[in-house]
């Protein structure tokens, strides 16, 4: 997945080049037409998720089987956090986007009154996350329970004076919603690799001793992802992973870009002796459509 913004890399570390002028580029290359663009608006590209695995955890600890090794949270690449709380005037009534919500950053095509592509901050998407096998009732209580606030608000700053004073439906409601209309104007805090809210993580526990194996949980919204892979640029990363049968310890692994050196392993307590190297290193986090 590539970043939404210019990046630098080193190994798997991905870092924003010239933030404050790469947004007033994208604010400011693409005034507003004067006629209105036909269609409805189109996501092109929305801000990378991603974690750092071994910020903060360093150091030699013991863990019981069942136990967490590593809880990080998860980050935005590039996201604004809303000063105070906005209205947007819908076909069904106001919607309103709470003050402090953190929005990622989208790049959107054929919005109306736009010649390009702009850049606006949208709230996240409310996709189920399943937890449990499909229900046949599903779809259905999905539909009883949707109402205007599940769909995409976004906020759009057309001047780059930190500002936002449009405001439209990204995905949700009548074509007129999806039109940006004037808002209160409300301040944008927009910052790079910012934590999202609780409930959003990414969690590496023991699940086995004698050999030792270790489980990924991606909580997404308060709720645990159902997975068995992951996809991102560094290759593949296996849900559970385990160490190769009867290695010898002490023993270096790699467990979703988390650096986990092994030196004991008591099967009789259920314990490991475990050491986590310091890094500054993000690992990217896949959306719910690309984790399987």
């Amino acid at each position: 997945m590539t970043a939404l913004i210019g990046y630098a890399q080193a190994g798997h570390v991905r870092r924003f080049i010239g933030l404050s002028i790469a947004l007033a580029a994208f604010l400011n290359s693409f005034p507003p037409a004067t006629a209105q663009t036909q269609g409805l608006p189109k996501v092109l590209e929305q801000a990378t998720l991603y974690y750092q695995p071994n910020k903060m955890g360093a150091g030699v600890k013991t863990v019981r089987r069942g136990e967490n090794i590593i809880v990080r949270p998860t980050v935005w690449d590039l996201s604004a956090k809303v000063g105070s709380s906005v209205s947007i005037k819908t076909s069904e009534g106001m919607v309103v986007i709470p003050e402090g919500t953190i929005l990622p950053a989208v790049k959107i095509y054929n919005l109306s009154g736009y010649s390009g592509v702009a850049t606006a901050f949208c709230t996240v998407e409310r996709k189920s996350v399943p937890d449990r096998q499909p229900s046949p009732w599903g779809n259905l209580l999905a539909k009883i329970e949707h109402s205007m606030e599940d769909g995409r608000k976004c906020l759009l700053d057309s001047d780059g004076d930190g500002l936002a004073e449009l405001g439209f439906l990204l995905d949700d409601g009548q074509p007129s919603d999806r039109l940006p209309s004037s808002i209160t104007p409300v301040a944008l805090n927009v910052a790079e690799m910012r934590e999202r809210e609780s409930g959003n993580s990414v969690e590496i526990s023991v699940v086995r001793i004698k050999r030792p194996g270790f489980f990924i949980s991606i909580s997404e919204q308060g709720k645990g992802r159902l997975f068995e892979k992951i996809y991102t640029d560094r290759g593949v990363d296996m849900r559970w992973q385990d160490a190769p049968r009867d290695a010898a310890l002490p023993l270096d692994m790699d467990v979703y870009g988390a650096r986990i050196r092994i030196l004991e392993s008591n099967d009789a307590d259920h314990t490991l002796k475990v050491e986590l190297v310091d890094s500054d290193e993000y690992v990217e986090v896949p959306s719910l459509w690309v984790v399987r």
